[in-house]
């Protein structure tokens, strides 16, 4: 097993919340899900993993280089994908990339351009007229453009229809079995039972649980992680 990502010891202070004492790794080839109720920590530590938030104390390495020290290298070797993100809104999926693409020293448009016709994203509206799963779906397009080592996300399929929602866990489980990466946050227990390997459960900025699924299934006797964290959502309540 190869470390793609290590977190030794990161704290963070916002005033009011902190991230404290955090370390954990993540592996090439596997998806590990971080969990926890809503306050509890899950974008703020995205931010600093993505390299997009350098205030804070500890170690974080991607590939063994410092996300602190070489935030040039670590933008191409990290696809982020959040709602927080603020592309060219006025301008089409496809103009973003012409614009924003070049950035990126991997950056490859016909592999983009692949991606949002698979995922079915309307290259002829410009992004703030897409729907909400639509958005989401161009930043994981666009995430993705430039071939990176690791993929972080931030609640990626909260604005999914339920057909496509299990699309992009197949999805998934396809990078997974090009040994990316994966790195994914989201309070929907059923995405993550599904294609998870690993879970990092946080609460109140502390990282309470760190186990294998199977560790975790074990321990507690049970089939399901929406029985292990009962105050995440089940997909069937985002049904009704």
């Amino acid at each position: 097993m190869t470390e793609v990502l290590t977190c030794k010891n990161l704290t963070r202070n916002f005033g009011h919340f902190s991230l404290k004492d955090i370390t954990f790794s993540v592996e090439k080839g596997y998806l590990t899900g971080i969990m926890g109720s809503n306050g509890s920590g899950k974008t703020a530590l995205l931010k600093i993993l993505s390299g997009l938030d350098h205030g804070f104390t500890g170690t974080v390495e991607i590939q063994g280089i410092s996300i602190r020290e070489n935030p040039s290298k670590i933008k191409n070797l990290v696809g982020y994908v959040s709602e927080d993100l603020q592309p060219f809104w006025e301008k089409t999926a496809l103009e973003n990339g012409s614009i924003l693409g070049p950035y990126f020293e991997n950056y490859e448009e016909a592999y983009y351009r692949k991606w949002l016709d698979r995922m079915g994203v309307d290259t002829s509206l410009p992004v703030h007229q897409l729907s909400k799963g639509n958005k989401m779906k161009f930043f994981c397009c666009f995430a993705l453009s430039h071939h990176p080592s690791i993929l972080m996300l931030d609640e990626p399929s909260a604005g999914f229809d339920p057909v496509f929602r299990k699309e992009f866990l197949t999805i998934l489980q396809e990078f997974l079995e090009e040994d990316m990466a994966v790195l994914m946050a989201s309070h929907v227990t059923e995405d993550l039972d599904k294609v998870t390997d690993y879970i990092l459960h946080l609460e109140e900025g502390c990282l309470v649980q760190q186990e294998s699924i199977e560790q975790l299934r074990a321990g507690n006797h049970r089939k399901k992680l929406a029985d292990s964290f009962p105050g995440t959502i089940h997909i069937s309540d985002l049904l009704r």
